[in-house]
């Protein structure tokens, strides 16, 4: 039997705690199968993709190429200049287009969507937060933004996307930056079974709030459009600070033959392993040994908790198990 394990380290906690996990994957879109080049290239950004026929991008600092007209670099690209907020990679995203301009559809909108790690469990209040900074090229800034969260991704060919999003940005929230990001959350209670993510604006031209900043800058002059980095969706009792995140004894999880190996420079003493709603499914003594072995073999696939108990610290960390 494969074991696949990804494992994320969370903050530092010295008594009992709820571990902070991220249910997006590639959230900060670092991970990538083919390099971008062009526009519309969000899909290389695994396992990012639009729900709609767009040019939604994928911005990254592998590209070389420094001529900003055709760039998807990162810092500079054809949106703009801007540093990542994490690593060296973000996407962007068009979320107004001037609804007086007569050639083209003035309702386009582009969208970022991503199947979740795991299904939204019902009656769960969910926490989510993004970052945004808009793009230097475009003539437009735009609050009007939202996220839905769904069972399928909501595939279709017309503008805007006609769902119902259960987080929008408040319109006080200008997101106006263009120097730095800003910060876009939220919470929603689940209805459950919600497995996929859409990041975008899902209202008209004439019921989106939009500022005209008097840049002329091709080929964005006529749009709203923002990068977006660091995506984040938690089960709001499990949030913790993602700053600052410390691990001094070196807490280590990783896969080995269908087990989980736990090791560390302190001293262990002992571990279980949870669901993500926090209920014990398996418990272990860590001590006396520098290396651990826990098999994981019975577990249904999904994502799981394992806390770790040391003689100074406790710790929390997620692992996704699928064969």
């Amino acid at each position: 039997m494969k074991i696949s394990l990804v494992v994320f380290f969370f903050i530092l906690i010295s008594t009992s705690s709820t571990a902070q996990f991220n249910l997006v994957p590639n959230p900060s879109f670092e991970v990538y199968d083919i390099c971008p080049w062009i526009n519309g290239q969000i899909t290389f950004a695994v396992p990012w993709s639009t729900p709609i026929h767009t040019s939604t991008d994928y911005f990254n600092s592998c590209d070389t190429n420094t001529n900003p007209n055709n760039s998807a670099s990162v810092p500079l690209n054809f949106g703009g200049f801007e540093y990542a907020r994490t690593g060296q990679a973000y996407a962007n995203i068009a979320t107004y287009r001037n609804s007086h301009i007569p050639i083209g559809n003035n309702n386009y909108r582009e969208y970022l969507s991503a199947p979740l790690l795991d299904s939204l469990v019902s009656g769960i209040e969910y926490c989510v937060r993004f970052y945004v900074s808009a793009d230097d090229s475009a003539g437009y800034t735009s609050p009007t933004i939202g996220v839905y969260f769904g069972p399928i991704r909501p595939d279709t060919n017309i503008y805007p996307i006609s769902v119902q999003p259960q987080i929008e940005n408040p319109s006080s929230n200008l997101l106006n930056s263009r120097n730095g990001w800003s910060l876009v959350s939220g919470s929603f209670i689940a209805a459950g079974n919600e497995k996929w993510i859409v990041i975008g604006n899902f209202h008209d031209s004439l019921n989106t709030q939009a500022t005209y900043t008097g840049r002329t800058i091709n080929p964005l002059k006529y749009f709203a459009a923002y990068y977006v980095n660091d995506v984040l969706l938690t089960p709001c009792d499990a949030l913790l600070a993602l700053d600052n995140l410390v691990n001094p004894e070196k807490v280590t999880v990783f896969n080995r033959n269908g087990a989980l190996i736990i090791k560390s420079d302190g001293d262990l003493l002992k571990g279980r392993i949870l669901n993500i709603l926090g209920a014990e499914l398996k418990k272990f003594d860590l001590r006396n040994k520098t290396e651990n072995e826990v098999e994981i073999q019975n577990l249904s696939n999904g994502i799981y908790l394992i806390e770790v108990v040391t003689h100074q610290s406790q710790y929390c960390l997620k692992f996704l198990k699928s064969n």
